[in-house]
């Protein structure tokens, strides 16, 4: 016989004493009742997909086949595509060149601005130059007027036109004098001598009534055109004379 062993008691826990509620004069709130859960509604799912299955590539006898409106279009299309590329490049060209023809013109441009100034320039110093040419034709013309009063004969002998000419015929007969024949030397003879005698018999009456002028002066004014009107008139009677002698041929 086997024998179990007796269990020991269990001790009973101490009495708690609990207070007594005081009832109070409040109305106590009323305890909140237990909420029910709602029925959450349930939301069908999708349905999956089913992944299509791979299809097969078209045999080239099942491929549609291109008609030929298709493949004219296409066609031009690339024909226009690079008659496009074309204008392109040429409207660029053309650019390009517009770029260096306005540099050009205004190349030229500041060129005839220069040249303008240039002409400006040149046209202020021809004006100066014709003033000034002006100026010297006045003062040549007054002194020419004023010589001319003073020398006469000079005045009147030098503006006389051809004077090459006048002076070769005055050389040729000054040749022909001692070189001609006898009777133009017996007029060339009767020219000169009536000439110089008549010069030296004018020089010396003025100078013996202007006495403060010498021999030499009165003959060079006379010579030059500057003397005493009484000295030509005297001296174209000298050779009045003289001529007018050789001509009648009258002896002493």
């Amino acid at each position: 016989v086997v024998s179990h062993p007796t269990p020991a008691p269990t001790p009973k826990p101490p009495a708690v004493h609990h207070p007594t509620p005081v009832p109070s004069t409040v109305n106590p709130s009323p305890a909140p009742l237990p909420q029910t859960p709602s029925p959450t509604p349930s939301v069908p799912l999708p349905p999956k997909k089913q992944s299509p299955a791979p299809e097969q590539a078209p045999s080239p006898s099942q491929r549609p086949k291109t008609s030929p409106q298709v493949i004219a279009l296409k066609e031009r299309a690339k024909h226009l595509e690079l008659s496009l590329q074309e204008l392109q490049s040429e409207a660029q060209a053309q650019h390009h060149g517009a770029a260096r023809l306005e540099q050009a013109a205004s190349h030229q441009r500041e060129k005839l601005r220069q040249a303008k100034l240039q002409l400006q320039h040149a046209t202020e110093s021809a004006d100066a130059s014709r003033r000034e040419a002006v100026q010297q034709r006045q003062m040549f013309e007054a002194e020419r007027d004023s010589w001319a009063l003073q020398r006469p004969l000079e005045a009147l002998l030098s503006g006389l036109p051809c004077q090459r000419i006048l002076a070769s015929v005055v050389a040729i007969l000054g040749v022909m004098g001692p070189l001609g024949s006898s009777s133009y030397y017996n007029f060339f003879k009767a020219l000169t001598g009536s000439a110089l005698g008549g010069l030296a018999f004018s020089a010396l009456a003025s100078c013996s009534l202007l006495e403060s002028a010498s021999f030499s002066q009165q003959t060079t004014s006379l010579l030059n055109g500057s003397g005493p009107l009484g000295g030509y008139l005297l001296w174209a009677l000298m050779l009045f004379l003289g001529l007018l002698r050789w001509y009648t041929g009258f002896e002493c």
